[in-house]
């Protein structure tokens, strides 16, 4: 028997035999939900908050719990009245920002955000999603505000760095979206994105060669992802390297042949008469 299940046994043992005990049905609640058994995890959270009707902690859970399976309305009800008993609980307000999100509703998810902030201004969860509707939104300024503040106390926050960069690339901003691309790159080395979006800014950048070898030394992407093809076949036609570029296209085509929509990028200028050219694409 492993160490969970000795757990759940004591205390389904308990919850038997002390059925005013709600702090024993609140642990069993969560060990039901861990494994997946929501409606049971509701039945004893609801019996929980029967016997503690004023704990804010059994009205925040059953909301996560009802959001787990997808009934955003009940949840969002249980979340507000953890908020009304507990107003500077920040976990409340950054689940009813996440239901905004999944519901496409931006403008009220990005107010809960900025409330859990209000308690709680160093909450990456709350920054980073704050960050991603500016980007989306295409403020990137806003953007780039909220992702460094979590840079700035997280020096390992993958995400939000590369994030910074995309938005910068966004702002035409190469030289900065470089560094913190390859910040990004420091911290997940074998991360595909980040090799490629760090080689876009180089190429952004004009620094056509630092590009070219940062893909060309990683040969593993390739066979799984056709922009990384297609990135060399841009490179090598900006360096005039007609042959190379049609190798590159041509295999990015096979892997994708969606990217024959990219025919007309700027990129292929020195190659788009060709017959070869018109052939791939």
């Amino acid at each position: 028997m492993t160490e969970k299940e000795k757990d759940l046994a004591e205390l389904e043992k308990i919850v038997s035999a002390q059925h005013d005990n709600a702090d024993a049905h609140f642990k069993l609640a969560l060990l039901y939900s861990t494994e997946g058994e929501k409606e049971k995890a509701i039945a004893l959270m609801r019996k929980a908050l029967e016997l503690q009707p004023e704990n804010y902690e059994y009205y925040f859970f059953l909301g996560t719990f009802y959001f787990d399976l997808k009934e955003n309305n009940i949840a969002l009800e249980y979340l507000e009245e953890a908020i009304a008993k507990k107003p500077e609980f920040t976990p409340a307000y950054i689940c009813i920002g996440r239901i905004y999100l999944e519901e496409k509703n931006d403008e009220k998810a990005k107010d809960y955000f900025l409330s859990a902030l209000a308690f709680e201004p160093e909450n990456e969860e709350a920054l980073f999603a704050l960050g991603n509707i500016h980007y989306f939104h295409a403020d990137y300024i806003k953007a780039i505000d909220f992702f460094t503040k979590i840079v700035e106390k997280n020096a390992f926050h993958f995400n939000a760095f590369f994030n910074l960069g995309n938005s910068f690339c966004k702002l035409k901003d190469f030289e900065e979206a470089t560094y913190y691309f390859k910040q990004a790159f420091y911290i997940d080395p074998d991360n595909a994105d980040a090799y490629y979006n760090l080689a876009f800014a180089y190429m952004g950048n004009n620094e056509l060669e630092k590009a070219k070898k940062l893909l060309l030394g990683y040969n593993d992407l390739y066979d799984k992802n056709g922009k990384v093809y297609l990135l060399l076949a841009k490179i090598y036609s900006l360096q005039k390297s007609a042959e190379k570029a049609l190798e590159y296209l041509a295999k990015a085509v096979k892997i994708d042949p969606t990217l024959r929509q990219l025919s007309g990028d700027p990129e292929f200028d020195s190659i788009r008469n060709l017959i070869q050219f018109k052939e791939i694409m």
